[in-house]
């Protein structure tokens, strides 16, 4: 308990300093910032008490350590269906790191490498957002799928499969996407939405021109996403991209690939 008669007491000492004070946000119910240790050491942390648990990954680590002015470093904060999320953006990039489910993701605004929005501010049951591009306030919407009338795309790049030793030959690959969400006006644009898939072979370094695929029009909830012959991959495995520009719902539940493994 605390001791009223000496309440200033010191209690313990954890050396991380936040190398950007705009990176400092409330989010989870602790603190989360990005921060140095006195050998160099840099990263996100959260809060435990008063001890700071690292969150950040090997790459969101490295981005941290590419910014010649830490100071530039900003975040924001919000929560959404349940989830508390911390935003944090560089000079030319943009990491979001999940508290519900412990993993980053990347935030892009279409034609830059960046997301658009920056400060956040809870108000009326509503999230709102600075935009950066055009200096508007922008609110989150779950029933709109554009940024401020523009595209916004989404995309989602699976695992590496394998076939141990050698490699083999995709027959088929399925996609368990959002089906059957297109807007009722035939003139408009996502009438008839498509995902585009891509594959790489080579370790996500290229990647194939794009399959465009039916998600199905509106009311279109029996839409199948196989894709067949996707031919031969080696001991680097394949992965597929999956983008969506549609202004309709989207997301992606499950893939799963016919696979016949080349012989030894």
């Amino acid at each position: 308990g605390a001791d009223l008669d000496s309440p200033f007491v010191f209690r313990t000492s954890r050396p991380r300093g936040a190398v950007s004070k705009r990176s400092v946000k409330s989010c989870d119910g602790t603190i989360v910032f990005a921060g140095k240790s006195p050998t160099g050491e840099v990263g996100v942390y959260r809060l435990e008490g008063y001890t700071p648990k690292k969150i950040s990954t090997n790459e969101i680590d490295r981005l941290i350590e590419s910014e010649s002015d830490p100071s530039v470093i900003k975040a924001a904060a919000y929560g959404r269906q349940g989830h508390s999320f911390y935003c944090l953006k560089g000079t030319d990039w943009t990491r979001t790191y999940d508290a519900a489910t412990g993993e980053w993701h990347t935030r892009e605004s279409y034609g830059l490498s960046v997301w658009r929005a920056e400060y956040s501010l809870s108000a009326w049951n509503k999230i709102i957002f600075t935009d950066q591009e055009t200096g508007k306030l922008l609110r989150l919407a779950d029933d709109t799928f554009t940024e401020d009338g523009g595209v916004m795309v989404m995309q989602i790049t699976t695992p590496f499969l394998h076939a141990f030793p050698r490699g083999g030959v995709v027959d088929r690959a399925s996609f368990n996407l959002l089906v059957g969400q297109g807007v009722t006006s035939p003139t408009a644009q996502g009438y008839d939405p498509l995902a585009m898939v891509s594959k790489s072979i080579d370790g996500g370094n290229t990647w194939s021109f794009p399959r465009h695929v039916s998600l199905g029009k509106q009311g279109g909830y029996s839409t199948k996403i196989n894709t067949w012959r996707w031919g031969r991959f080696g001991p680097n495995g394949i992965a597929y991209r999956i983008s969506i520009s549609d202004p309709v719902g989207r997301g992606l539940a499950l893939m799963d690939a016919a696979v016949r493994p080349l012989a030894a």
